[in-house]
């Protein structure tokens, strides 16, 4: 890790999490505890490996996210057994079936009636760049 800040935080969430653990086996009800731990997609660009996914956070990829914004109106196409990582877009090799997925995404979108990202007329991008870009 490239960050030592960063890694602290990730060495404190292991500690924790080793308190609770040696607390459940303490009290004798580890075995009947489900223990649910989340975690938001991807780590810091630049400070952690995600690696096979690609990118990190604050992307639309998210170090592993598989469905992609339509921000740019690009069709993508992967075969996440043999590329895990997204590396070889096959939307130009299959074209059919890219299409036939958009298709059966956009029929689910909207009988969900899935919300989509709206451009905010206040973004000031010099403003508002990432805090980790700050300096």
């Amino acid at each position: 890790m490239k960050n030592a800040g960063y890694a602290a935080m990730v060495e404190s969430v292991d500690d924790c999490m080793g308190r609770i653990l040696d607390t459940l086996d303490r009290l004798g009800i580890r075995d009947r505890t489900a223990i649910v731990f989340t975690s938001d997609n991807g780590g810091l660009v630049n400070v952690t490996d995600n690696k096979p996914a690609r990118a990190g956070k604050g992307s639309a990829c998210e170090g592993g996210v598989r469905v992609h914004f339509y921000e740019d109106g690009c069709d993508e196409l992967y075969d996440l057994v043999k590329d895990p990582g997204d590396t070889t877009d096959l939307a130009a090799k299959e074209p059919a079936r890219a299409a036939e997925l958009k298709s059966t995404l956009d029929v689910w979108l909207t009988a969900v009636g899935a919300q989509f990202p709206t451009p905010n007329p206040n973004a000031d991008p010099a403003r508002d760049q990432p805090v980790s870009r700050r300096r």
